[in-house]
């Protein structure tokens, strides 16, 4: 959280936030995403956001029809 001040970039201004699912981020004790929740309840958290867009459009895909080149 001292990385937001020492940026002067104000706490209340983070809506959300997206890691990757390890420990460090997102573990129940002393994790960035506690501290988060802890200061700001409203705020959104999504776990590896890049892996689960990924398996989406993987699955969109297989049902999308071939694009033709004109």
């Amino acid at each position: 959280m001292d990385l937001f001040e020492s940026n002067n970039i104000p706490f209340q201004n983070i809506i959300g936030f997206g890691s990757d699912g390890c420990n460090t981020m997102f573990g129940a004790n002393n994790s960035i995403v506690s501290r988060l929740k802890l200061n700001l309840p409203g705020s959104i958290v999504q776990k590896r956001i890049c892996h689960s867009l990924h398996l989406c459009a993987s699955e969109a895909c297989k049902f999308c029809p071939v694009i033709v080149k004109i």
